[in-house]
C-alpha cells in the first residue's frame, strides 16, 4: 500500500496512495513503562482500532469536534486525515473553571 513512515509502541503509521490520508495499524505488542514486552496478545490490534474508532465516533457524534478518522478499513486499521500536530500544547476551555 505504502511505506512505514513512522513505527512507536503499539502502532505503525503508513503512506496510502492520497497524500492526505495516512493509515494507522495497530499491533499485538505489549507495551509497558515504555518498553515493549516480547510476547503479544491475540487481536490486541482490533483491540485498539475499534476502541479508538468508538471515541473518535463519539466526539463527532456529540458534536466536540470533527476528528482525523475516516474510516476502519481492516480489523487492526484505520485511515485517517493527514494532520499538523502541535506538540507541547495544551488547551484548556471550560465554562466551569469561570464559576
Amino acid at each position: 500500500m505504502g511505506e512505514m513512515l513512522y513505527q512507536g509502541k503499539v502502532k505503525q503509521v503508513w503512506s496510502t496512495d492520497d497524500p492526505d490520508i495516512l493509515e494507522f495499524r495497530f499491533t499485538n505488542q505489549i507495551s509497558v513503562f515504555d518498553q515493549i514486552i516480547p510476547s503479544l496478545i491475540p487481536r490486541k490490534g482490533e483491540s485498539l482500532n475499534r476502541t479508538t474508532a468508538h471515541w473518535f465516533k463519539l466526539v463527532e457524534q456529540e458534536g466536540v469536534c470533527g476528528t482525523h478518522l475516516v474510516e476502519l478499513n481492516g480489523p487492526d486499521r484505520c485511515l485517517v486525515r493527514k494532520v499538523d500536530v502541535i506538540k507541547d500544547c495544551l488547551l484548556y476551555t471550560s465554562d466551569a473553571a469561570d464559576e
